[in-house]
């Protein structure tokens, strides 16, 4: 297994020059996280992740694979159960996609229809 994990980080060091060991870890982290919640929410992780895919909120999906928003996904899952409204959910994605894209993302009013469908999802009133 350690070898594994060597030539995994060796292979992000290749794809991602200048990374440092504390981000390499945060990246394995994250999928840990994630591998976790599709195991724990699978249908739930999977709804929130196409509809980011079809929402688009930051117009990256170039193919038919929904892989794009799949880290993403994961972390608006985390963040629901400390929503209390649409607003409160429409935040946490924005912040969520803020983290993600390096500050680099849509103004927080692009987030409305997604965090509409993503709330009515996780209060299972669709």
């Amino acid at each position: 297994m350690i070898f594994q994990e060597t030539m995994h980080t060796q292979a992000l060091r290749r794809a991602l020059p200048g990374i440092t060991a504390n981000e390499i870890q945060n990246l394995k982290n994250d999928e840990l996280t994630r591998q976790h919640l599709q195991m724990v929410h699978g249908e739930m992780l999977d709804s929130i992740t196409s509809l980011l895919y079809r929402h688009d909120p930051e117009r990256i999906v170039f193919d038919l694979r929904e892989v794009e928003y799949n880290g993403e996904a994961a972390k608006i899952l985390l963040q629901l159960p400390d929503c209390n409204s649409i607003s409160d959910c429409q935040n946490a994605i924005h912040k969520v996609m803020i983290q993600a894209f390096d500050n680099r993302v849509n103004p927080l009013e692009n987030y409305a229809a997604l965090a509409n469908d993503v709330w009515h999802l996780w209060r299972g009133t669709r």
